[in-house]
């Protein structure tokens, strides 16, 4: 059953899931629209606002300073720190707004503070991924 959010003086109404991480939560509610509650990390506070942070959501990650979501088409947006390339988009430039990530067909999203691991629908191999470069190669 759905969790009456409203209750609690949060925006949306009901949760179909609920994801955290160290200072915030995500919530996806029963219209697939994603809600932020709380900060990414000190230096990337988003604005707890009446509108969610993205809509028609199928599933969402939240890391320890990253947030990756999976919208109903199978495409993967990201937005967060990315000092240590985490985000997998070949930069290390922190991202504000919500980026379309140019990896398709992923099953699960996971991570750490500095690095992030995408499993993708069909296993072949296709373990992306993006850390920092002190890892060791093949440690993950």
């Amino acid at each position: 059953s759905l969790i009456n959010l409203k209750s609690w003086g949060f925006r949306c109404s009901r949760a179909n899931k609920i994801k955290a991480s160290n200072n915030y939560a995500l919530v996806l509610d029963d219209e697939n629209n994603c809600w932020l509650y709380g900060k990414i990390s000190p230096s990337l506070i988003r604005k707890n606002t009446d509108k969610p942070i993205a809509i028609n959501i199928e599933n969402m990650f939240a890391l320890p300073n990253s947030v990756f979501f999976i919208n109903n088409n199978g495409t993967t947006l990201y937005f967060g720190e990315n000092e240590h390339g985490q985000l997998g988009d070949g930069t290390n430039e922190r991202k504000y707004r919500t980026m379309q990530s140019n990896i398709y067909n992923v099953k699960f999203i996971t991570g750490g503070n500095s690095f992030s691991v995408f499993v993708c629908k069909q296993f072949d191999s296709s373990l992306l991924s993006f850390c920092y470069d002190d890892f060791v190669p093949g440690q993950l």
